[in-house]
């Protein structure tokens, strides 16, 4: 049985590891203590941060909400504008193709009178245009009157008109290249006639009693685009005949 000596030997030497480890868990119970605050402090930081940043996200995805239905609805003011903008553009593009159109109409009925006025003005100028013989027309004139025998062709035209007297003596002019068939044209008297003649006319005292020679120079000047009508006239002798140059047709 151990002796009470070594009994306290024995306890003082187990007091010491005994109070250390008494202490250590003592500090352990501090520190974990220390350590729970510090991890429900933690967790309420957390928790409210966490709180705050939902609220965070919420404010933010309203306010993207908002703009997104202030955007949508400044769009539609936009596409409204736009589409008013459009179809008055629209109005006034029809009206103006109206105007375009009208614009059309009134120039091709100005072209066209326009065409009228030239046309009209350029058959005044060939009406008011002197007659004259053309080179090919004077060449087949003296050709068929020398190809058939002629007779004396008194020639007259209406006193002041230059234009017949000119025409008349060019006519004359060629028939004289034929004097060697018996063309003796005579050019010319100046007459006052009622009503005005028009064109050629060979005036004979009829028909019957009107020189061959007469149908001979009737049938010539129509080959060579003169037409010149026989006009029965009693003011003619029997058997002689007139080529009367009247006015330009």
């Amino acid at each position: 049985m151990p002796d009470m000596q070594s009994l306290i030997e024995r306890v003082q030497e187990l007091s010491g590891p005994s109070i250390w480890w008494s202490k250590a868990s003592q500090w352990l119970i501090g520190a974990t203590a220390i350590v729970a605050l510090l991890y429900f402090f933690a967790s309420f930081k957390a928790l409210k941060y966490a709180g705050d940043l939902k609220d965070a996200q919420d404010a933010l995805s309203r306010a993207r909400d908002n703009q997104l239905v202030s955007d949508l609805k400044t769009k539609d003011g936009q596409i409204a504008t736009a589409n008013a903008l459009a179809g008055t553009a629209k109005e006034q593009s029809d009206r103006l193709e109206g105007d375009n159109l009208k614009l059309r109409g009134q120039v091709a009925i100005l072209e066209t009178q326009a065409a009228d006025a030239q046309r009209a003005y350029l058959e005044l100028q060939e009406r008011v245009k002197p007659r004259h013989l053309t080179a090919q027309q004077r060449t087949r004139l003296i050709k068929l009157l020398r190809a058939r025998p002629g007779g004396f062709v008194q020639m007259k035209c209406s006193v002041g008109d230059a234009e017949a007297f000119d025409f008349a003596a060019e006519l004359a002019d060629a028939m004289a290249n034929a004097k060697d068939r018996g063309w003796q044209p005579k050019c010319c008297d100046r007459l006052v006639f009622k009503p005005l003649p028009v064109g050629l006319e060979i005036r004979v005292h009829s028909i019957s009693s009107a020189p061959v020679y007469a149908t001979t120079l009737h049938l010539i000047l129509g080959q060579i685009a003169l037409p010149a009508p026989i006009v029965p006239n009693d003011e003619i002798a029997p058997g002689e005949m007139i080529l009367l140059v009247g006015l330009k047709p």
